[in-house]
């Protein structure tokens, strides 16, 4: 089960997608809390600095791990980079929970180098 976790480029049906999305989930919240305590304690008891850190992380957690996925898979289109710009904006303003879903969206697509990736692209860009 790990190594189905761990190996971004698989494409998942809905099922495994949810269970990427809980887990990466769990992972990054305990991350950013870590992150937030640390950054908190280090700045004199600000928990407003420990808050601001760990949704910032969130943003960049979501936008790393979506574009990594994106990268794994092979994939070559517009569309799909400009959603997980999306993504990572939304991670930053409304934190993990939602945005790890266009992560979880991602990977059950099917890789790159399997299928045109570029139809949404001709779809709406041409």
């Amino acid at each position: 089960m790990k190594r189905r976790v761990t190996d971004l480029d698989l494409k998942r049906n809905w099922a495994e997608a949810m269970t990427f999305y809980i887990i990466y989930l769990i992972v990054g919240i305990l991350i950013s809390g870590g992150i937030g305590a640390v950054v908190g304690s280090l700045l004199s008891n600000d928990i407003q600095a420990g808050m601001r850190s760990g949704v910032i992380f969130a943003g960049l957690y979501t936008g790393f791990l979506y574009f990594r996925v994106y990268k794994k898979k092979m994939m070559n289109s517009v569309v799909f980079i400009i959603v997980g710009v999306i993504g990572a904006i939304v991670g930053f303003f409304y934190g993990m929970p939602i945005s790890i879903a266009f992560v979880a969206v991602l990977t059950t697509r099917e890789n790159g180098k399997q299928t045109d990736n570029n139809e949404l692209d001709k779809e709406y860009f041409n």
